[in-house]
């Protein structure tokens, strides 16, 4: 009886994990953008930007994923906000533009799917993720390298069969001081107290809503386990 017990616990564990029907799916997401830094240190959607992505997601299980997005990045900014802060300086504002590639790894609260009841499988789930930006920001006669770190929190629903909706609130965090200084007249915004700075700390940030649509495909034929 106990053998039997443990057989059935790791069938429905393997079951657990290993169901998935489809593999991936992909997609596209657009949002809202707020920047963070020397012109703007506590409010981020001061001067809103925009984003526009593509989505592809690797679903290992129901619980875990592993996705990339790449896309385009509009970072807004303006020092008229707090004219105290730079005494002796110019109002200035600014559009700065990165394209970022992000690898992240998501984990679901829930298992989710709008299938496999028996697995208690929800279709609307909480997530978290983790990612590793990587990009480039151009300003008027340079190219910055913008690496950094980013978490997110959203939802995930599934619309319908395949069809994925997905609403999340990002926070970034950069290991450069490049968002402000598009051009010479915000060239001041790069350390503008002339502190030291560590790669953890003294960077700029920004912080993202986004809304995505995602569709899976590559179906995986179900496997039979016998005991």
């Amino acid at each position: 009886m106990r053998n039997l017990s443990i057989a059935v616990l790791i069938l429905l564990s393997s079951s657990y994990l290993a169901a998935q029907e489809y593999r991936y799916d992909a997609g596209a997401s657009v949002g809202m953008v707020g920047y963070l830094g020397d012109a703007n240190p506590a409010i981020p959607m001061a001067s809103p930007g925009a984003t526009l992505q593509v989505v592809g997601r690797y679903n290992m299980n129901l619980w875990m994923s592993f996705s990339g997005t790449m896309g385009y990045y509009l970072f807004r900014g303006s020092t008229k906000r707090h004219p105290e802060q730079f005494p002796g300086m110019p109002e200035v504002s600014f559009n700065s533009s990165a394209v970022m590639f992000q690898p992240r790894f998501e984990y679901n609260f829930y298992p989710y799917s709008d299938k496999f009841s028996f697995l208690s499988t929800k279709r609307l789930v909480p997530f978290l993720s983790l990612s590793i930006p990587l990009g480039l920001t151009f300003a008027e006669k340079s190219v910055a390298f913008l690496p950094g770190l980013a978490a997110s929190f959203g939802v995930k629903y599934k619309m319908a069969n395949r069809w994925n909706l997905l609403v999340e609130l990002q926070g970034m965090h950069f290991f450069a001081d490049r968002l402000d200084t598009p051009n010479q007249q915000t060239e001041f915004l790069n350390n503008p107290y002339g502190t030291s700075k560590l790669p953890w700390k003294g960077g700029d940030g920004g912080l993202a809503v986004c809304v995505s649509v995602t569709y899976e495909f590559g179906y995986i034929k179900p496997q039979c386990n016998n005991l």
